[in-house]
């Protein structure tokens, strides 16, 4: 996880990557990040069974716990 909130996030803004998400299997979490100017916003963080409609997926709306190992 280190090397995906280190490196390979400051890869995804170098070629302007619009969106990108952390998925947590272990803490049951989602960080959804946008690109705005070089930076990464955050759009929203989500856990357990939250539902969740966020960009760029916003338009189908599903409950995070379809995400995780039953």
């Amino acid at each position: 996880m280190r090397y995906d909130r280190l490196e390979k996030r400051d890869i995804y803004a170098g070629l302007g990557v619009p969106f990108l998400w952390f998925v947590d299997p272990d803490e049951k979490m989602l960080e959804a990040f946008e690109l705005k100017d070089g930076r990464w916003l955050l759009l929203a963080t989500r856990a357990n069974d939250d539902e969740i409609a966020i960009a760029p997926f916003a338009e189908v709306p599903f409950s995070l716990s379809n995400l995780w190992p039953d």
